[in-house]
This record gives structure tokens, sequence and C-alpha cells, in this order.
């Protein structure tokens, strides 16, 4: 207990982290009897307290009382900032399209076709007038003659149609919409060429803006110098966080060999950018008050260069922390590691409770927890003789422990794990490093003719060194293990195991090492008892394909595919298969049958399957394809289990009624989204079961 109690701050974590979660996950209800309670219970306390002081061995109930007002602050917080509401004025949504004033709130992204802005907007063209509005949009402008010149700022006017974003295409993929809620992002639109015009430029933050200029200047001493292609994309990232030219090659061969931390500003950089500032400023010290303003200018810088690089919540982090060591070296005090840590995420969860549910965040913060608690033990396992084999020990002990603490969160969130991590750092730390500090000689020399070209002559090969052997690495046989798909409760559970583990080595204790064991126990049956559920269990999945129907019917590991397009040659389409089939633990074969809604299509029989035109009976179940018009009356209603209306036919679900029992019917990508419209309000109506895989992605029926 003692050893917990010189760690104050970081025992003021719990209440923070329930007080966050708890207004996330009630999605923003307020507990009003709380608020009720509580302040006769406090008053309850405070006269009690007055005419009778607590006894010593009631000495907890103030910490309680603590705990529990920072639990409630935390969820008021969370409940100010949220973002979950509606948009102040949802009229134009239901519209075809309307004129919109807005102003552009984060510097625009640059893409091949197109280029992407977060507006925020300010009113809307609406019945003859205009209605003052509050809301953030992702606008996607056509590239046209003027698009480039789009900075944070301007104030525009332009006519599209807000929508939503659309949901995953299967419940296994990223959730883009859930990633655009949780910024504040609930709408979209697509602006054509020349529906669109700047009004005027308002700096709403001049620091902000100020930051963006010096960047694009940067950026510009790199272009100037020669700094092209690949080398540019990864040097401007790796320096200055602008990733927009980075390609899904490079990204792939950084993902699949665990350098993804590279292509971003992390904690590593800024610490480059901290230990520099105070070599420079170290001169400082010998005037008085010269500490004091060494320690202002070096914060001032490292925020600075974190408002530079955008704000990552891995950058941001590192500032806290950087920041609070510094404050504490001028008071002649030596900070606790963990203290700080847990001070620098107090800090930045009450400037934004939602930075709790990013993965960077997350991924940062478990990263530097592994390095603080086990590093030391790790590197003392092995004392290489000479200084070489030292520093590589050194880098290897850090690639592991930071690896072990945040691979149960990677799998749960990427669904890979690079085999070959620890050789990757061999490559990675130095090279960046070096990298680091010729990109920064770069930018400060850059205009100086002879000196500018030979810095950057190195800085291009180191990159060009560092790509390379990425890529080398990526290539190796079984350099990533791919689709391993965990719930939150098997990533608990690795990291229960990954903790008492930890305790065991540290106590010696056999309980820890019970724990451990038992937790990974269960893992290992959860994961069995999943993939042998799967395996046994029948399963139709009705993908979200645009302007096309793809049906998979899965049995005992393989799967028949039904499809109106030669699916296995559309790429799009086989990698949103591949990633259900890993998630669903489905093997690589399968039978493929295309075009099944030809005339005189031939009687298909596989197993439980048989097809025969447009209705298939699969393990019992009988399933129609509903894709063109229907006969004006039959003798008696064809019963089927799922009705599945593709190839957007002209038909009224009034009349599919009277030609079909179904239990269930489904409105898959193949249909236009007018189409779809009508048939849900039809169903709404008609009070029937229906599933729009446009709405709702794709759709899996377990048998």
């Amino acid at each position: 207990m003692d050893s917990w109690r010189q760690y104050p701050i970081l025992r003021l974590i719990v209440p923070f982290l329930t007080g966050i979660i708890t207004a996330i996950k009630f999605n923003g209800h307020p507990l009003v009897l709380i608020w009720v309670i509580t302040p006769v219970f406090l008053l309850f306390l405070v006269m009690r307290g007055i005419m009778r002081p607590l006894a010593y061995r009631n000495r907890w109930i103030p910490g309680v009382i603590i705990y529990f007002l920072l639990f409630l602050i935390l969820y008021q917080l969370t409940l100010d900032k949220q973002i979950f509401g509606e948009a102040s004025f949802a009229g134009p949504l239901k519209s075809s399209g309307e004129i919109y004033l807005g102003e552009i709130i984060e510097q625009p992204v640059q893409k091949t076709k197109n280029v992407k802005v977060v507006i925020g907007l300010k009113g809307v063209r609406w019945k003859g007038g205009w209605k003052k509005i509050s809301d953030r949009v992702l606008v996607y402008f056509r590239n046209d003659w003027n698009t480039g010149t789009l900075f944070y700022g301007d104030r525009i006017v332009f006519y599209s149609e807000l929508t939503e974003p659309p949901d995953p295409v299967t419940p296994f993929m990223f959730n883009y919409k859930q990633f655009l809620t949780l910024r504040g992002i609930r709408l979209q639109a697509f602006v054509k060429e020349n529906h669109w015009r700047r009004i005027g430029r308002n700096s709403r933050n001049p620091l902000v803006t100020l930051a963006i200029s010096f960047r694009n200047q940067l950026l510009g001493i790199f272009r100037d110098n020669q700094v092209r292609g690949k080398e540019f994309a990864v040097g401007s990232a790796l320096l200055l966080g602008y990733v927009d030219e980075i390609d899904q090659e490079l990204m792939k061969d950084y993902s699949a060999t665990g350098a993804m931390h590279i292509l971003s500003v992390s904690g590593m950089h800024v610490g480059i950018i901290f230990l520099v500032l105070e070599k420079m400023l170290l001169f400082l010290r010998r005037y008085r008050h010269g500490v004091i303003i060494k320690t202002g200018l070096v914060i001032l810088f490292v925020w600075f260069y974190a408002l530079l690089t955008g704000l990552s919540p891995s950058v941001m982090r590192a500032a806290a922390m950087l920041s609070l060591i510094s404050i504490g070296n001028s008071m002649k005090r030596t900070p606790d590691v963990l203290n700080t840590m847990a001070a620098s995420a107090l800090f930045l969860l009450i400037w934004n409770p939602f930075l709790l549910i990013d993965a960077g965040f997350q991924l940062s913060y478990l990263a530097v927890a592994g390095i603080v608690l086990l590093y030391k033990p790790v590197q003392d396992i092995i004392t290489p003789a000479n200084w070489l084999m030292r520093q590589v020990w050194s880098i290897l002990a850090v690639s592991f422990v930071a690896q072990l603490l945040t691979f149960p969160l990677s799998l749960f969130y990427f669904h890979q794990f690079p085999n070959y991590f620890m050789l990757t750092n061999i490559f990675v730390v130095p090279l960046s490093s070096l990298i680091i500090y010729a990109g920064i000689l770069l930018l400060l020399l850059g205009s100086i003719p002879g000196i500018s070209l030979i810095i950057s002559k190195v800085f291009v090969f180191l990159i060009w060194l560092l790509n390379n052997s990425i890529h080398f690495i990526e290539e190796l046989p079984f350099s990533t293990t791919k689709g391993i798909f965990i719930g939150v409760g098997e990533m608990l559970l690795l990291y229960s195991f990954i903790l008492f583990f930890s305790f065991y080595l540290f106590t010696k204790k056999k309980l820890f090492i019970y724990i451990s064991l038992l937790s990974l126990l269960i893992f290992v049956s959860v994961i069995f008892s999943s993939k042998l559920i799967n395996y046994t269990h029948n399963k139709v999945i009705i993908y979200q394909l645009s302007h096309q129907t793809t049906i998979e019917f899965i049995q005992q590991g393989t799967s028949i595919i039904v499809g109106d397009k030669i699916v296995n040659q559309d790429e799009y389409a086989l990698g949103i298969i591949h990633q259900t089939r890993l998630a669903l633990g489905i093997k690589e074969k399968f039978r493929m049958l295309v075009n099944p809604f030809v005339k005189n299509d031939k009687p298909f029989r596989y197993e439980n399957f048989f097809k025969e035109g447009t209705f298939v009976i699969f393990s019992g179940k009988r399933i129609a394809l509903l894709n063109s018009k229907l006969p004006d009356s039959i003798p008696l209603k064809i019963k089927v289990d799922l009705l599945v209306i593709c190839g957007n036919p002209s038909l009224s679900l009034i009349n599919v009624m009277k030609i079909f029992k179904a239990g269930k019917v489904i409105v898959d990508g193949s249909n236009s989204s007018f189409n779809v419209e009508q048939w849900l309000k039809e169903a709404r109506t008609l009070h029937l079961d229906i599933y729009s895989t446009w709405k709702s992605g794709a759709y899996i029926w377990d048998l």
C-alpha cells in the first residue's frame, strides 16, 4: 500500500476513466438522480464532519468522496463536449441539394481526384432566406483550377446534398462513420466543379494559421532541395506530420513490418526536438531568471511543433510529459515518470475526453507504460560485452516491451501482427533518428547553396535506405500474420495474462502465475470455441457491394458464391470477401456461380446447397432472389425464409407481398438509393422485417 501512495496522480486515473467511459457508454444520457443525491450526501458528510470528526478507521471516506466528485466532473465534462447529438438543423438532409455557407476548420487534404475538407457550417439557403445552422461536415471538392488554393479559415458557399457517411460494408471493416462521429463530423457532401465559391477568409485561430503556413514553407524547402517521391512522402511525414502523399504501397510495407509509428510524428520525434532545444538554449542558464525563460521557451517551442505536426495523440502525450519534466527540472526536482505520464493523460483528457477512445492515444500510453515498467528488467537479462551489442540489445529490449504492452490492442484494431518487428526496429530506430537530425539540418540550412545540396543528398539517401530496408523485411516469408480477429473480452484476457505474469516475475508469488495461466487458458478456449462454432455453423452473407449482387453460402469451412458479376476479377469485392472469411475462420476454397439470373439456368447441387433459377435451398432454408418484374397473379403465395431484392427492379413491395410470404426482406447494394428509400418507406407502412445493406452493411445470417 505504501508503494501505491507514491503515485497520487496515477491513482486519480481511475475516476477519470470511469467517468468518461460511463458518459460515452450511456451515449450522453444525464444521470439526473446522481446530481440530485450528491449535494444532499455531501452536505450530510460535511455536517457530520463538523459535529464529529471522522474516526481513523473511516479515513477512506474523504478519498471515496474525491473519487466520486472526479467521476461526476469528468462525466459532466464529457457530456458537455459530447458529439452524439443531431445537427442543429436537419431540413436540407431530405432535399436534393441546397446552398450552404461554411468555413474551413482544418487544412484541406489534396487527393488525386478531389480535395477533402472539413467545414464548419454557418448557414443554409432555406425557403427564400438564410437560416443559421451549426454543424461539421466532411466535403469532397472535385478538383478544378481553383481547389488547390483552398486554405484553413476560408469562408465558402457551395451547392450540394448533405448525407450521412455510410456504415462499414461488413462488421469486420474499419468503421469510418464512427471515426468521423468521434471527431464531431456527422455529415458529408460531394461538390461538383464550379459548384462552390470562396467569399472571404477568416483567421479562426491565428496560431493554427501560422503553424500551417510555416509547415508549408518547410515543405517548400524539401521540394526546393530536390526531395521527391517516396522520400518526400516519408520525410515530410516523419518530421512534419504531413501524410497526404503516402501511397498504399508505402502504407502496406510499414504496416506489415510494425513500423507504422515512423509515418507519424511520435514521442521519439518530439523527444529529439526537446533535446535539441535543451542544448540550443543551455546558454540562458547564465543569466538571471534564465532557467525560467529557458523552460518557457522550450515548452512554447515543443507545443508549437506539436501544433505544426497536427496535434496527434502521441505527439500531445509527449509534449505534455516533456512540459511537466521541463517544469520539474527548472524547480530542481526529478518528477516520477509514472506520475508525469498520469498527469499528462489527465491534462489531455480534461481538454478532450474523447481522446480516451482514440487508438493512437491508447497505443501511445501503453507503449510508454511498457517502456517505463518493463524496460529495465528486460535489459538486465543480458549484459553484452561490447558497446555495439549493448546498443542493439537496448533497441531490442525497448521494442519488445513496447510491443508487449500494445500487441493485444493492435490485434483488436488492426487484425495483424508483424512477426519481424524486432528485426525492423534494429534498422528503423537508428535510421529514423539520423533522418530527423538530417532533416532538421536541411530545414535550417536549406537556403545555403552547396551545403543544402550535400545535406539533401544525405537526407534522401537515408530515407531511401529506410524504405528499402522495410520493403525487404516485408517481403520475407511469414513477415506478417494476418486475419487475427479478437473481441474486447479476448483482448482483456491477453492483458490479464501479461499483467499477472509480470507481477509474478517481480514478486515471485505463485498466485500471480496461476492467474496468468488461467487467463491464457480461457483465452485459448474462447478462440478455439469461436472457430469451432464458425466451422460447424452454416452462414449466409449478403455483401454490400455497389451495383452488384454477391451472396456467399458457407458450410463447414467452404463456401459457394452467387454473384451477378465476375467477382473473382473484382479486386475490391475479393478484398471484402477475403477479410470477412478471415474474421469468420473460413478456408480460402470456394465454388463460384456467376450470373445466376440468366434464363434456363441449370439446377446446381452441392451437399446441402441447391439452386434452381433464382431460388435457393440452403440448410433447409428457402431463399428467393427477386430481380425482375412480378407476374400479375399466382394461385398461392410463395413462402420463403429470406427474400433478396437485387438488380434494381421496378416494383412495389405491396405487389411483392401479394406473391411472396417472406420471413425477412433484404435489399442489397445492386439497387439504386432512390428505390431503396421507397421500399424502406413501404416496409414501415406494411410492418415488414426489412434490412438494407446500403444502410447497415453486409447481412450475416447464422443458420
